[in-house]
Protein backbone atom coordinates (compact mmCIF):
# COMPACT_ATOMS: atom_id res chain seq x y z
CA UNK A 1 0.00 0.00 0.00
CA UNK A 2 2.59 2.21 0.88
CA UNK A 3 4.37 2.22 -2.34
CA UNK A 4 1.19 2.45 -4.43
CA UNK A 5 0.64 5.49 -3.01
CA UNK A 6 3.64 6.67 -2.57
CA UNK A 7 3.70 6.29 -6.72
CA UNK A 8 0.45 7.27 -7.13
CA UNK A 9 1.70 11.17 -5.74
CA UNK A 10 5.21 10.96 -7.88
CA UNK A 11 2.86 10.81 -11.01
CA UNK A 12 0.20 12.54 -10.35
CA UNK A 13 -1.78 9.35 -10.63
CA UNK A 14 -5.68 8.95 -9.68
CA UNK A 15 -6.84 6.09 -10.65
CA UNK A 16 -6.31 2.53 -9.56
CA UNK A 17 -7.26 -0.24 -12.20
CA UNK A 18 -7.86 -3.82 -10.97
CA UNK A 19 -7.29 -5.99 -13.33
CA UNK A 20 -8.48 -9.62 -12.93
CA UNK A 21 -7.49 -12.56 -14.77
CA UNK A 22 -8.35 -15.94 -15.66
CA UNK A 23 -7.98 -19.22 -17.64
CA UNK A 24 -9.44 -20.96 -19.86
CA UNK A 25 -11.20 -23.64 -17.57
CA UNK A 26 -15.02 -23.32 -17.45
CA UNK A 27 -16.97 -22.35 -14.49
CA UNK A 28 -18.76 -25.14 -13.41
CA UNK A 29 -22.41 -25.38 -13.56
CA UNK A 30 -22.94 -25.34 -10.19
CA UNK A 31 -21.99 -21.87 -9.98
CA UNK A 32 -24.24 -20.47 -12.82
CA UNK A 33 -27.14 -20.95 -10.09
CA UNK A 34 -25.26 -18.66 -7.31
CA UNK A 35 -23.79 -16.19 -10.18
CA UNK A 36 -24.86 -12.75 -8.79
CA UNK A 37 -22.42 -10.21 -10.18
CA UNK A 38 -25.70 -7.92 -11.59
CA UNK A 39 -27.37 -7.12 -8.43
CA UNK A 40 -24.40 -7.55 -6.09
CA UNK A 41 -20.87 -6.12 -7.57
CA UNK A 42 -21.74 -2.45 -6.91
CA UNK A 43 -22.81 -3.05 -3.31
CA UNK A 44 -20.03 -5.27 -2.68
CA UNK A 45 -17.30 -2.90 -3.08
CA UNK A 46 -18.47 -0.98 -0.53
CA UNK A 47 -16.50 -2.39 2.45
CA UNK A 48 -19.22 -2.33 4.80
CA UNK A 49 -21.46 -4.49 2.66
CA UNK A 50 -21.35 -8.04 3.41
CA UNK A 51 -22.51 -9.48 0.89
CA UNK A 52 -20.14 -11.70 -1.11
CA UNK A 53 -20.13 -11.92 -5.08
CA UNK A 54 -19.92 -15.01 -7.29
CA UNK A 55 -18.81 -15.28 -10.80
CA UNK A 56 -20.92 -17.55 -13.42
CA UNK A 57 -18.39 -17.20 -15.72
CA UNK A 58 -14.83 -16.56 -16.78
CA UNK A 59 -15.24 -12.81 -17.50
CA UNK A 60 -17.49 -12.54 -14.26
CA UNK A 61 -14.76 -14.52 -12.66
CA UNK A 62 -12.00 -11.98 -13.54
CA UNK A 63 -14.09 -8.50 -12.21
CA UNK A 64 -15.14 -10.84 -8.90
CA UNK A 65 -10.98 -11.41 -8.68
CA UNK A 66 -10.48 -7.94 -9.43
CA UNK A 67 -13.00 -6.56 -7.21
CA UNK A 68 -11.83 -8.47 -4.18
CA UNK A 69 -8.16 -6.97 -4.46
CA UNK A 70 -10.59 -3.47 -4.58
CA UNK A 71 -12.37 -4.02 -2.01
CA UNK A 72 -9.24 -5.06 0.15
CA UNK A 73 -6.83 -2.26 -0.67
CA UNK A 74 -9.46 -0.10 0.13
CA UNK A 75 -10.04 -1.51 3.15
CA UNK A 76 -6.03 -0.81 4.17
CA UNK A 77 -6.11 2.04 3.66
CA UNK A 78 -6.48 2.97 -0.15
CA UNK A 79 -7.08 6.96 0.15
CA UNK A 80 -10.42 8.17 -1.29
CA UNK A 81 -9.13 10.02 -3.53
CA UNK A 82 -7.77 7.38 -5.18
CA UNK A 83 -10.81 6.13 -7.62
CA UNK A 84 -10.62 1.86 -8.02
CA UNK A 85 -11.50 0.71 -11.15
CA UNK A 86 -12.02 -2.99 -11.16
CA UNK A 87 -11.90 -4.59 -14.58
CA UNK A 88 -11.96 -8.06 -16.12
CA UNK A 89 -9.84 -9.28 -18.82
CA UNK A 90 -10.90 -12.93 -18.36
CA UNK A 91 -8.53 -15.03 -20.09
CA UNK A 92 -7.68 -12.71 -23.26
CA UNK A 93 -4.35 -11.70 -22.20
CA UNK A 94 -1.22 -14.48 -21.27
CA UNK A 95 1.21 -13.29 -18.56
CA UNK A 96 3.03 -11.60 -20.86
CA UNK A 97 0.92 -8.61 -21.23
CA UNK A 98 0.11 -10.16 -24.76
CA UNK A 99 -3.14 -10.78 -26.69
CA UNK A 100 -3.25 -14.78 -26.34
CA UNK A 101 -6.40 -16.19 -25.40
CA UNK A 102 -6.44 -19.28 -22.83
CA UNK A 103 -6.92 -22.78 -24.89
CA UNK A 104 -10.03 -24.29 -23.51
CA UNK A 105 -10.00 -26.44 -20.36
CA UNK A 106 -6.37 -25.88 -19.93
CA UNK A 107 -5.96 -25.37 -16.23
CA UNK A 108 -3.38 -22.40 -16.18
CA UNK A 109 -2.44 -20.69 -12.58
CA UNK A 110 0.24 -18.21 -14.80
CA UNK A 111 -3.03 -17.01 -16.24
CA UNK A 112 -5.36 -16.29 -12.94
CA UNK A 113 -4.01 -13.05 -11.80
CA UNK A 114 -4.36 -9.15 -10.83
CA UNK A 115 -2.47 -6.21 -12.31
CA UNK A 116 -2.77 -3.12 -10.61
CA UNK A 117 -1.98 0.17 -12.98
CA UNK A 118 -2.04 3.81 -11.87
CA UNK A 119 -3.11 6.17 -14.29
CA UNK A 120 -4.23 10.02 -14.35
CA UNK A 121 -8.17 10.82 -14.88
CA UNK A 122 -8.34 11.22 -19.42
CA UNK A 123 -5.18 9.76 -19.76
CA UNK A 124 -4.74 8.66 -23.24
Amino acid sequence: MPRLIMLSREYGAEVVEVIGHTDGTSMRDSSRIKGNLDDALGPYLNAATPTPIFAYDNVGLGIARAASVARALRMAGLPVNLHIHPLSAAYLLSPTDRYDPARPKIDDAARRRIDIRIRRFNAN
